[in-house]
């Protein structure tokens, strides 16, 4: 049994209830109403206070005036949704109508007929949000505007970038390990950008001894700090720059406070944070005329690893990995090759080779070429002493007796991995040194010609296993076992050239025929050494041979001014010896008079070759003189060509 507690304003009543009757307080047949609406947490909710949904139906809503049918004190909500019968797609539309304002032309909610694709279900009811308008359905659009307790209506629109808030880049976290220093993606732009161009900067001749540079972007910083914001920024073309006669001028751009500007500057100083280089102008007098010579060589720092990429694809489509070395080529046991470890790179891919010894194991590539048919290759361990490639033959050849040949040697990549090619001779030598001399051949099969990488060679002799050398090209020159040196050779002490003297006196230079007191002369006719005498030599006749007498030779030289009928004496020559020299006299820069002269030791002088004004033996006005008299010893130069000269003579001559 249970006690249960019915309360009418002031009225209390108890009364008790068999619980296995009836569980409810109270229980009516009709609705029980209430005027006010609740105001305590435990008041009776009613059902105006919660806002009714009402369910719409074909037969409810024909066309939008009957929207009016559900009234509610602020307006009606219908959300549509509708079925594509040919897409199968689900679309939902939001209509509004506000019973108290005017008439709106809003599309039909229904299709009472129910004709086509279209079957729409709406559901309609009261809704309390202030001022929400009717407004066909935009594609693409926003709901914008403040929508409760707000004045302004609601509005759909279509969606602009102002909608969108700039997020700074230091709000964008990037994944970091446990509290970075670091780790926004303003630090990551910081740290992997750079400052210099991206776009314009082009500097071009603008006449006159001016240049002209156009507008550009790129980035750049406040300050020259690695950890400093790197910014975008553009610049504006400045006014032409003049650039100096016989000068060079490097053009940049520099940020200048926060108003970036175009500069040219004397020296390349730049410091690469808050400036950077355009490029590089030389004017240089050419044909007596100011020409203007302009570099355009930007610091580009946008799509780095395209031009990274290029750069090194500059450098060969193969390369050596130089900082780890290897890939040296020798030869081991009989005829077999080897090569060390070391790594090939190809762009940005790396290939590692884990060497070869074909002694022990592993086999090289070996090519020739077929006439008529192309490249051959085999698998060997060995190369060969007895064969060659005659490229324009269908077989190897026999090397022949006591010729050297080249065997080229290459890595080359085979899908990934590298290996070792070798190619034929496809010449043979007389001579080691020939051989040496060689430099490789245009005939190489085209995947090794394109993407292999020459290693070294081997210089063989026909029939001889150990090689003559074997070369590698990773070093300055080749590494090569073939004598270049004289004094590498062996045997040089032997006396086995008896044609030669020795410098220990004990073989000495002998001429037939050769007596006291002789020179020797060379005679054209006969092409040998005769022997002569001054006297002969002078007056170019033969006497009977001597032997040779050797003085002092001198090379005596003087430059002075003389004057006007000035003289300058020449030195003592040594009896029975001649002398040879030349004269030139110059004033303000300019040669007036030369000569090439020979004179013997009794004063006798010739002109070899000279100016018409330069005379010798005779003290003559307007000449120069070469001796003023016949049989001078030391001969007297004297100037009579009028005013003063400059002069200066050379003589080679034995001294008395």
């Amino acid at each position: 049994m249970t006690l249960r507690q019915i309360r009418v304003g002031s009225l209390n009543n108890i009364h008790q209830y068999d619980d296995g009757d009836f569980t409810k307080s109270i229980e009516v047949e009709d609705p029980i109403k209430c005027t006010a609406p609740p105001v305590a947490s435990d008041d009776v909710v009613r059902l105006i206070d919660m806002g009714i949904l009402y369910p719409i139906t074909v037969a409810d809503i024909n066309n939008p005036t009957e929207l009016a049918s559900i009234v509610g004190s602020n307006g009606i909500l219908v959300l549509a949704y509708k079925v594509v019968a040919a897409t199968g797609l689900n679309e939902y539309t939001l209509y509004t109508y506000d019973a108290s304002g005017p008439a709106l032309n809003i599309p039909y909610v229904v299709d009472a007929a129910g004709a086509g694709d279209e079957r729409w279900i709406a559901v309609g009811g009261k809704y309390n949000i202030f001022g929400i308008v009717n407004t066909p359905q935009i594609a693409n659009t926003v709901l914008s505007g403040p929508i409760i307790g707000a004045p302004a209506n609601p509005t759909f629109r279509l969606l602009v970038v102002a909608d969108i808030p700039t997020l700074p880049g230091t709000k964008i976290e990037l994944a970091e390990l446990g509290s970075a220093t670091y780790d926004d993606l303003q630090d990551f732009v910081n740290s992997f950008g750079s400052a210099g161009r991206k776009t314009g900067g082009t500097i071009s001749d603008a006449t006159g001894g001016f240049i002209a540079i156009t507008a550009g972007t790129g980035f750049i910083k406040a300050t020259n700090d690695d950890n400093a914001q790197l910014m975008f920024f553009d610049w504006p073309a400045p006014a032409n720059i003049a650039i100096p006669a016989n000068s060079t001028r490097y053009i940049g751009v520099e940020y200048n406070a926060g108003v970036p500007r175009v500069i040219a500057r004397t020296t390349f100083n730049w410091d690469l944070d808050t400036e950077f280089p355009l490029g590089r102008v030389i004017s240089e007098d050419i044909n007596g005329a100011q020409v203007l010579y302009i570099y355009n060589s930007p610091w580009w720092v946008t799509d780095s690893i395209t031009n990274i990429s290029e750069v090194i694809r500059s450098l060969g489509l193969i390369r050596r990995d130089e900082s780890i070395g290897g890939l040296i080529l020798s030869v081991t046991g009989t005829r077999n090759v080897a090569v060390t470890s070391g790594t090939i790179w190809s762009g940005l891919n790396e290939f590692n080779f884990a060497g070869l010894d074909t002694s022990i194991s592993g086999t090289f590539e070996y090519y020739w070429y077929k006439a008529g048919t192309g490249w051959q290759r085999s698998d060997e361990t060995q190369y060969s002493v007895t064969q060659w490639n005659d490229v324009s033959l269908a077989a190897l050849q026999a090397i022949d007796a006591n010729k050297y040949c080249n065997i080229w040697v290459y890595g080359e990549l085979d899908a990934t991995t590298p290996k070792v090619a070798l190619i034929y001779p496809q010449a043979q030598y007389n001579t080691a040194a020939a051989a040496e001399a060689k430099s490789t051949p245009d005939n190489l099969p085209t995947h090794i010609k394109d993407v292999g990488k020459l290693l070294g060679r081997i210089i063989i002799k026909q029939g001889v296993a150990a090689p003559v050398a074997t070369q590698t090209v990773f070093t300055n020159t080749f590494t090569s076992s073939v004598v270049t040196d004289h004094g590498n050779l062996s045997g040089l002490s032997d006396d086995d050239h008896t044609q030669y003297v020795l410098v220990d006196g004990s073989r000495l230079f002998t001429v037939p025929g050769l007596s006291n007191n002789d020179l020797l002369q060379w005679d054209d006719p006969s092409s040998e050494w005769l022997p002569k005498s001054i006297a002969e030599i002078v007056a170019g006749q033969d006497i009977a041979p001597g032997t040779v007498t050797i003085g002092t030779v001198e090379d005596w030289r003087y430059a002075a001014s003389i004057a006007d009928d000035g003289t300058k004496s020449l030195p003592t020559i040594k009896a029975n010896y001649a002398a040879i020299g030349n004269i030139v006299i110059s004033s303000s820069g300019v040669i007036d008079e030369s000569a090439e002269f020979e004179i013997n030791s009794t004063g006798n002088c010739q002109i070899i070759r000279g100016s018409a004004n330069v005379i010798v033996n005779a003290d003559t006005d307007t000449k120069l003189c070469l001796g003023t008299a016949a049989g001078q010893n030391p001969l007297t130069i004297k100037n009579r060509l009028g005013g003063v000269k400059n002069i200066m003579i050379t003589l080679m001559y034995v001294k008395a």
